[in-house]
């Protein structure tokens, strides 16, 4: 079992796509949360850093290039991460739609 220090921000936080994942406005509340509140802690000061402070574009960006990393890594799986795949991707487009411009 994972120790809460080894689970990442969004698996902390209860985010969870695929077949047994979140429907997508419980996925899109924990990303607004992502965007906008305080992080728990997780891993190392440093990794916390990485996520920058809430309502900022470093968050974005690190948000964005954790969702765009695992769809890319879910579509060479192959077909058993195509839901979970479908679901990153959507939320990649959610949150470039509704954070992006927030924050431009």
């Amino acid at each position: 079992m994972l120790t809460p220090s080894r689970l990442g921000v969004l698996k902390t936080i209860g985010y969870k796509v695929g077949l047994d994942g979140l429907p997508p406005n419980d996925r899109r509340l924990r990303l607004d949360y992502v965007m906008s509140g305080a992080l728990p802690f997780v891993g190392s000061p440093a990794h916390m850093q990485e996520w920058g402070q809430p309502l900022s574009f470093v968050r974005y960006r690190k948000l964005h290039r954790v969702l765009a990393g695992f769809a890319t890594s879910a579509k060479n799986q192959g077909p058993h991460m195509v839901h979970a795949a479908e679901d990153w991707m959507e939320d990649l487009d959610y949150i470039e739609r509704v954070w992006k411009p927030k924050l431009d």
